[in-house]
């Protein structure tokens, strides 16, 4: 039975002594508007407690024995979010009712706080207060849109569909759960209500929840109960039992560490893949558990999740310079670590997490809508509830395994932006495409290439690596990911792409944290290294690609550089282990120049000065398409 039913059943003297068997009874709370009572607001001269809510006779319907005047007249702005199924929107949203609209006759401020039915005029108070205002403890006013939704029927039918619109995200529990629970549930009619947090006559775990009258003795009490958050089953596993993955398990049940993520090693490719992500959920870690994050009456920058502040800026509270205020606060263990991302994103090249953003819980991506304004906040990658895909003991093809949404590997959590995205930037290639490409690095599998004798140990040919050994921190000891870098696009280390620079290690540390430069140099792997790119300045992405090419050995022009031969030709042919360029570059004309084998010219080489091109040559480059530059970013780099 609900706490409502059991109101109406038992009347004012029986709730005062459940009150009292519980913990002290309402005489010592906030609620007590006698002239004996405790809290800032009390009566002139009215001794009598309950009559501030309740009569013996002649009663309000709207409530057990009710007695203060309801407020009327009034248009409240209520909940409305992407994530809420059981409601669209405002124009949906029901109106305050049972419990919630007794609570509000008061907490609104529309109404005096002596306004009481069964007297003619207001009981006067202390000070000739009237209603309550905005700083008064309590106060919660007409606007709802920053408070939990109030006043709706959770049937099984909005547990499925919480369940399928927010998979792998937070999702309601089972509508039995809510329901019997002795402390935290719904009321007679079914309905989510301000008495399923707060019991009004009784203030005794406040001293452990730090909220008053509330329902539980641990702040994430009444979350628990009706919110949960599972694994995601691993279609690519061998069984139904996940191995190494996160067992279902509600909010109060998960089990986490810390908030400290793992340092990234900076001398080439990672051995494995990061640790899973970490829930939230962990009491030595945040103290408060949900309430360390959300309000229920939240501050106006971050309604829409009922967050503390607003997108990454939520984050930032535990994961930037603010700490130690999160500490003082009790949100954050004093002994916690978490990793300062703020300082990431202060980097001059970052995941633009400052951009307004459209992020959805549950969105499904790769993006179908072109129109689709383009976001990317911290949810977006993380999963904030420790929502954790249930893997395998491994991943198909090798790929790195991700520890973070729905996408078993650490390619396609990035593919779900830098993908086939219906609204990827024109200028900015489709990741996903190019690493399928004749050839690529090895990061959807191993690459075709059976003769790299540039690469450093414990690198061979069969190896595969992941988006992270090239993309994250500059700092080795940093945060893994790709959050920040001082090396565009958010690189672990310097890649220079101008032309016409002299060779350094600085230049190309990159390339040489997994090639060997001194082979590179030395002509081992290609006949003209070091003529390219000691002699005539030209930079790797000169000739090659980084992520795939639709040519052998990664090549594919810059067209900033690279230009079109005296015949309009910008080309590259594999022979055998060389090739054969047609192009023009740094005043010479290739037309074509031939390579085979180590330090071994294929036929005579066709390189003289470049020509003026004749019209015709001028019409063909007009009308060939010009391979476009690497770009993770829209305008990057710059050109």
């Amino acid at each position: 039975m609900s706490r409502g039913g059991r109101l109406g059943a038992l009347g004012v003297p029986l709730l005062l002594a459940a009150g009292a068997a519980r913990g002290g009874g309402i005489a010592g709370t906030m609620h007590n508007l006698s002239v004996n009572g405790p809290g800032p607001v009390r009566a002139a001269a009215e001794t009598q407690i309950c009559v501030f809510c309740h009569a013996p006779h002649d009663a309000d319907p709207s409530g057990p024995l009710w007695n203060h005047r309801l407020s009327s007249g009034v248009t409240y702005t209520k909940y409305a979010s992407s994530s809420l199924v059981a409601y669209a929107g405002q124009a949906s949203a029901p109106d305050p009712n049972g419990a919630s609209k007794l609570c509000l006759a008061c907490h609104d401020g529309t109404v005096a706080l002596g306004a009481v039915s069964s007297r003619g005029a207001p009981i006067p108070l202390q000070g000739g207060k009237g209603g309550m205002a905005p700083g008064d403890s309590g106060f919660v006013g007409t606007d709802l849109s920053r408070t939990h939704p109030i006043s709706f029927t959770v049937t099984a039918a909005v547990v499925s569909r919480s369940g399928a619109q927010n998979q792998g995200d937070l999702a309601l529990a089972p509508l039995a759960g809510m329901q019997r629970d002795p402390r935290v549930h719904l009321d007679a009619q079914g309905r989510v209500q301000c008495t399923a947090c707060h019991e009004p006559h009784d203030d005794a775990n406040f001293a452990t929840s730090g909220v008053h009258f509330y329902a539980t003795p641990a702040r994430a009490g009444p979350c628990a109960v009706c919110h949960v958050s599972a694994a995601i089953p691993d279609p690519a596993a061998s069984s139904g039992a996940p191995a190494g993955g996160a067992a279902p398990a509600p909010l109060a049940d998960g089990a986490s560490a810390s908030l400290v993520g793992s340092p990234r090693d900076g001398a080439g490719p990672r051995a494995g893949g990061d640790g899973p992500a970490l829930a939230h959920v962990d009491p030595a870690t945040l103290p408060l558990g949900c309430l360390s994050c959300h309000a229920g009456h939240s501050p106006e920058a971050g309604k829409a999740r009922l967050l503390l502040a607003r997108d990454e800026e939520a984050c930032y509270r535990c994961h930037g310079a603010g700490r130690q205020g999160e500490v003082d606060a009790g949100r954050l263990s004093a002994g916690a670590r978490p990793v300062a991302m703020e300082a990431e994103f202060l980097k001059p090249s970052h995941h633009p997490v400052e951009w307004p953003g459209d992020h959805r819980p549950g969105e499904r991506t790769p993006e179908t809508n072109p129109s689709a304004r383009r976001h990317v906040t911290c949810a977006d990658c993380h999963d904030a509830h420790g929502t954790l895909r249930a893997t395998g003991t491994s991943v198909p093809g090798g790929r790195r395994r991700s520890p973070t949404r729905r996408f078993p590997s650490e390619p396609e959590l990035c593919f779900m932006c830098h993908g086939p995205a219906a609204n990827r930037p024109a200028q900015q290639p489709d990741a996903q495409r190019q690493f399928q490409e004749a050839s690529f690095h090895p990061v959807l599998g191993p690459g075709r290439g059976l003769r790299v004798p540039s690469l450093l140990p414990p690198l061979t040919t069969a190896s595969v690596i992941g988006c992270g050994d090239c993309h994250g921190s500059d700092d080795p000891g940093g945060p893994a990911g790709p959050h920040g870098s001082v090396y565009a696009p958010l690189l672990v280390r310097g890649l220079a792409r101008d032309d016409g620079q002299p060779e350094s290690p600085g230049r190309y540390d990159l390339c040489y944290g997994c090639h060997s430069r001194a082979n590179l140099l030395a002509d081992r792997s290609f006949p003209f290294h070091r003529k390219h790119v000691v002699e005539l300045r030209a930079p790797c992405a000169a000739c090659h690609s980084s992520h795939g090419a639709d040519a052998p050995h990664l090549v594919e022009f810059d067209p900033i550089i690279v230009q079109p031969n005296a015949r309009g030709l910008r080309s590259y042919v594999a022979v055998g282990a060389g090739g054969q360029c047609a192009l023009a570059c740094h005043g010479a004309n290739h037309d074509p120049a031939s390579y085979c084998g180590q330090a071994t010219p294929c036929t005579a080489a066709a390189r003289g000065p470049l020509p003026a091109p004749s019209p015709a040559a001028a019409a063909a480059e007009r009308l060939s398409p010009v391979p476009r530059a690497e770009s993770l970013f829209p305008g990057w780099p710059g050109r």
